[in-house]
């Protein structure tokens, strides 16, 4: 949703409360000088985690490749104590 810079100074509060309650929830504010998005801070450090995950192509080309095992059934579940003491010398 898009709103004047105008409007969401009229009625910041109720906007604000709106961003908040939906956790993938934004709205871009216009104004003469450009657009503005607000985002929910919960979404904002989704945004961020993808970022940090994908920028390494090699690891984006391991999470892709972990998604397609676990989705065809070839991934193995393992327990994290069972990675801790394969880990540990």
């Amino acid at each position: 949703m898009a709103i004047s810079l105008t409007a969401f100074r009229q009625n910041l509060y109720n906007h604000v409360k709106q961003v908040l309650a939906d956790e993938t929830g934004s709205l871009t504010i216009s104004s003469k000088d450009g657009d503005v998005e607000l985002v929910n801070t919960a979404e904002l450090e989704s945004l961020r985690e993808f970022h940090h995950l994908f920028a390494s192509r090699k690891n984006a080309a391991r999470l892709l490749q972990g998604l397609e095992e676990a989705g065809s059934g070839e991934a193995t579940e393992v327990w994290l104590e069972e990675l801790n003491k394969l880990a540990k010398p």
